[in-house]
């Protein structure tokens, strides 16, 4: 009934042809909304790395980024398939440091993201978090770090959203975020 009465409603306001291009345009708005998009574990087949080779110790590797990632947040250790511990949310410039006392104390070379190699690894297809969670488990749906700013500005740097992977350079250097780590290939 309240169907009726809308289309009643929206047929007097604009006409026959007014509520088909109405209705057209409601539909196409949906298709491009993330909102809409499957939740990735329901969207990727459980266990399954994708692109993504496991080279083990918590490292992953993507042919379409030259770095390895690390499975987890900072703070957090990839042991047995899931990320433990408590997720390090610190500002821009701590983050980049916390990546140096890392690389201080091991073999490798750490760093946070590029913005663009971690939305590189993006999964198009689906949201909440847009990354495979077999690769990322348990990857928070929040604002990340990267190791890109605003050319602009000394003030902003680049974070990307992992809700569906978008990126903005409006983020104040002083705001506190979780942030992943990458480690440079040898």
């Amino acid at each position: 009934m309240a169907t009726l009465v809308i289309y009643g409603f929206l047929k007097r306001l604009f006409g026959t042809s007014g509520v088909f291009f109405t209705v057209l345009a409601l539909i196409a708005c949906t298709d491009n909304d993330p909102t809409y998009l499957p939740h990735c574990e329901d969207h990727l087949a459980t266990g399954d790395l994708g692109a993504f080779s496991d080279e083990g110790n918590g490292l992953v590797s993507n042919p379409a980024v030259q770095p390895w990632f690390y499975r987890c947040a900072a703070g957090q250790r990839f042991v047995n398939g899931e990320c433990r511990g408590k997720v390090q949310r610190l500002s821009f410039l701590d983050a980049q440091e916390y990546a140096e006392e890392i690389s201080a104390a091991s073999s490798g070379r750490w760093r946070l993201p590029e913005a663009e190699e971690m939305r590189a690894l993006r999964e198009r297809g689906c949201a909440f978090p847009a990354f495979n969670p077999t690769v990322f488990p348990a990857l928070p749906v929040e604002n990340f770090w990267t190791r890109s700013t605003l050319a602009m500005s000394s003030s902003y740097g680049c974070i990307v959203y992992t809700y569906q992977g978008s990126r903005s350079c409006r983020a104040l250097l002083s705001a506190r975020h979780p942030f992943m780590l990458v480690r440079e290939r040898d």
